[in-house]
């Protein structure tokens, strides 16, 4: 015989993701492409961006992210793969992909921190389309 407050847990966990994702099919996505390149040139290493909402309140989920093409386009994709993200303020993120087979023929990279996990790089997305969010990041100190 179980316990029914043992399904408990399951229950609040599946309501809470319900509530997060809803039914009306998730905030009005907007197209953002751009370029990233390092020091005025295209990448040597494939390197990833994300878009992460500073007002984490407005999107309950959701960083944007887009792998970085070998000319140093990006187009943004949210959650579920689908593309842009909702309007507002972001704190962008460059980061270098880890070893894998987008590796292959492109030279190991360092991304300073700044550009990372203390990031400085800012994004405003407006309604609508949003090209040339561009970003040219310096390995110079």
């Amino acid at each position: 015989m179980t316990n029914t407050l043992s399904h408990l847990p399951t229950v609040l966990c599946a309501l809470l993701v319900s509530a997060i994702v809803g039914c009306g099919g998730g905030p009005k996505l907007n197209e953002v492409s751009g370029k990233v390149t390092i020091d005025g040139v295209n990448p040597s290493a494939a390197l990833e961006i994300l878009f992460m909402p500073v007002d984490n309140q407005k999107h309950t989920i959701g960083t944007g992210r887009s792998v970085v093409q070998r000319d140093g386009t990006y187009k943004m994709y949210y959650p579920g793969g689908k593309e842009g993200v909702p309007a507002g303020e972001y704190t962008v993120s460059i980061e270098v992909v880890p070893d894998d087979e987008s590796q292959e023929g492109r030279s190991r990279l360092i991304i300073p921190e700044r550009y990372n996990s203390a990031t400085e790089l800012k994004a405003t997305v407006k309604p609508g389309k949003n090209e040339n969010i561009d970003f040219d990041i310096s390995l110079k100190r």
